[in-house]
C-alpha cells in the first residue's frame, strides 16, 4: 500500500511541475517577470475597492466524477478479426451489432490549475491548465450474448451468437483551456472551452459462435475468442463547462465548477465524465 501511495504521489508531482512549464511559458515575458515584484503584493480588495483577477493563478481543487462508459462498439474489432472476408459480415455486419451498452460509475479527483488571467474592458479572460488525478474510477460491462437468425443473399441460415465483454479504468487527465468571465464585485463567473488528455486502462473479450444451417444438417464455425487489452493508453479529448471564483483575501478565492469531458473511444470504447470540483486558488 505504501509503495502505491508513493507512486500515486510522484505522478501528482510530476503532473503539477509539468503544467507549470506549460503555462509559465506562454505567459508574456514582459508580464511573468513583474510577478516576482508582485509576489507579496495584495491584489485588491474584498471589501470598499474592487476586486483585481488579473495576474498569474495557481491552486487545487478535489472533485466528484460521474463516468459514462459507452461499450456499444467495444466488440466491433474482435467480431471483424473473427469474421474478416466472410459473406455474414460482408452482408449483416455483425461486427455493428450492439452486444453491449452504456455503464456508469462514480469516483473522486484530485488535482491543481495553473494560469493567467487578463482584464480587458470589463471581462476577465484566461489561460490555465490543470492535472486531475481520478481514484475508483472502473466502468464495465458482461459477459453478454447477443443471438440472432441471419439469412444470407445465398439462401443460407446462420443462428450467430457474439458475447461480449469490456471494461475501462480512467487513471488520470490534463486539460488546456480558455476562459472567459464577467466580475460581479466578490464574484467571478465564468466559462470555459478547450482541450483534454486522458489516460486510462481496458480491455475487451469478443467470442463468436455461428451455427450454419441450424434447422437441417448443421454446421459450426467457433467458438472463436478474441481479446485486446492495454494500459496507460492515451487519448484526446475536449473540455467544456462553468465555474465560479469568489474572493475571500485579497489575493485568494474559492472556486466552484462544473467540468464536462469527452474523450475520443479506445477499442470501440467511448468514455465520458461529469466532474463537479470545489478547491482554493491563489492570485500573484
Amino acid at each position: 500500500m505504501t509503495c502505491v501511495n508513493t507512486a500515486r504521489a510522484r505522478r501528482l508531482a510530476s503532473g503539477i511541475a509539468l503544467l507549470t512549464i506549460v503555462v509559465s511559458a506562454a505567459v508574456d515575458g514582459a508580464r511573468a517577470a513583474d510577478l516576482f515584484d508582485d509576489f507579496t503584493t495584495l491584489r485588491g480588495t474584498v471589501s470598499g475597492g474592487r476586486v483585481r483577477w488579473d495576474g498569474f493563478q495557481l491552486g487545487g481543487h478535489v472533485g466528484y466524477v460521474g463516468a459514462q462508459t459507452d461499450f456499444s462498439s467495444a466488440t466491433r474489432d474482435g467480431v471483424q478479426r473473427i469474421l474478416r472476408q466472410s459473406t455474414l459480415e460482408d452482408e449483416d455486419r455483425p461486427s455493428g451489432w450492439p452486444v453491449l451498452g452504456s455503464k456508469d460509475n462514480t469516483g473522486r479527483s484530485y488535482g491543481a490549475f495553473i494560469g493567467y488571467n487578463w482584464e480587458l474592458d470589463g471581462i476577465v479572460v484566461g489561460v490555465d491548465a490543470t492535472y486531475n488525478y481520478t481514484a475508483g474510477i472502473t466502468t464495465e460491462d458482461g459477459p453478454t450474448t447477443l443471438r440472432r437468425i441471419v439469412t444470407l443473399s445465398d439462401g443460407g441460415v446462420n443462428d450467430v451468437n457474439i458475447t461480449g465483454r469490456a471494461s475501462l479504468t480512467m487513471q488520470d487527465y490534463a486539460t488546456l483551456r480558455a476562459r472567459a468571465g464577467y466580475p460581479m464585485g466578490q464574484f467571478l463567473p465564468y466559462a470555459f472551452l478547450g482541450a483534454a488528455v486522458g489516460r486510462f486502462d481496458y480491455s475487451t473479450r469478443t467470442t463468436v459462435r455461428v451455427v450454419q444451417d441450424p434447422s437441417g444438417t448443421p454446421s459450426v464455425y467457433g467458438p472463436f475468442t478474441e481479446t485486446e487489452r492495454k494500459t496507460n493508453a492515451i487519448t484526446a479529448g475536449v473540455t467544456t463547462g462553468l465555474g465560479v471564483d469568489i474572493a475571500i483575501l485579497p489575493n485568494m478565492y474559492l472556486r466552484a465548477e462544473y467540468e464536462f469531458n469527452a474523450f475520443l473511444e479506445l477499442a470501440g470504447i467511448r468514455p465520458i465524465t461529469h466532474t463537479g470540483k470545489v478547491g482554493l486558488g491563489f492570485r500573484f
